[in-house]
């Protein structure tokens, strides 16, 4: 897989094949962004790309509200690598960018690529103010000669499968519910975390809105919970801590992890 910065848009050799894309923040890569991805796989004639976000637009434009990630950048390129997509356009997010209306920022894109195809989610908006919505998009690329399929979205229990109800899955402890509409078990991704040592116990301290500080993913609240760590020799099943303040481990478990899954809810 290919990424490469939207700052260096466009790139003449990416005009060469006919491209098929979808644009989104994508945290998580739960199953309804998995049937995004799925729109835009299907043709082997076509480019597979993904526009995503470096960071979380919510961090620049209202950063007290950011509700932290569910997945790192680094599980992002991965689970996008293994859904068959070819090019990742990684946008660094910016109040510069924000101020960019829908119709420059999909001109931009028709600029760069030789675009055919566009899976776009249901509730997806885009330019200044987030004016443009599906519609808007869907009219734009069609004038354009884009063939455009606003994908419906992937329900639960007549929900709609979300990054937001995820979310408050993993806040209120029900990691199995959260696994179930991710598709696969949550994952920490401590890799360029600072591990601290003491007696028998590692920690990683979190940041002051309790979250990992490099990866800026959330947690579950406090309490023991069942995990699998994943190092350079293996996995190893602990029973990890997570306070108020870090996440704390056996010592045993080894300090070169690079990552932490957890499954199940917590234990007393």
């Amino acid at each position: 897989m290919t990424e490469i910065a939207w700052s260096d848009l466009p790139v003449s050799e990416f005009r060469e094949r006919p491209a098929a894309m979808t644009i989104g923040v994508f945290d998580g890569l739960h199953r309804g962004h998995r049937s995004l991805l799925s729109s835009i796989t299907g043709d082997p004639e076509l480019l597979p790309v993904v526009v995503t976000f470096q960071r979380h637009p919510t961090e620049i434009l209202a950063p007290g509200s950011f509700p932290g990630f569910i997945t790192s950048l680094a599980q992002k390129r991965r689970e996008l690598e293994s859904a068959g997509i070819s090019l990742v356009v990684l946008i660094d997010f910016s109040l510069e960018f924000s101020r960019l209306s829908g119709s420059d920022f999909l001109q931009i894109l028709i600029n760069s690529f030789d675009l055919r195809f566009a899976g776009i989610g249901h509730d997806f908006r885009c330019g200044y103010q987030m004016s443009m919505d599906g519609e808007a998009i869907r009219s734009f690329l069609d004038n354009k000669s884009v063939r455009v399929d606003l994908v419906e979205p992937v329900r639960h229990d007549s929900a709609i499968v979300s990054s937001t109800q995820i979310r408050r899955y993993i806040r209120a402890g029900r990691l199995a519910m959260a696994e179930h509409l991710l598709g696969r078990p949550f994952v920490l991704d401590v890799s360029g975390e600072a591990i601290e040592r003491d007696g028998s116990e590692q920690w990683i301290s979190l940041d002051g809105r309790g979250l990992l500080p490099e990866s800026r993913q959330i947690l579950p609240p406090p309490g023991r919970y069942p995990a699998t760590v994943e190092t350079e020799h293996g996995e190893k099943h602990v029973r990890l801590t997570i306070g108020e303040n870090s996440v704390r481990l056996p010592l045993a478990a080894d300090t070169r992890i690079r990552y932490i899954v957890l499954q199940e809810n917590r234990v007393t």
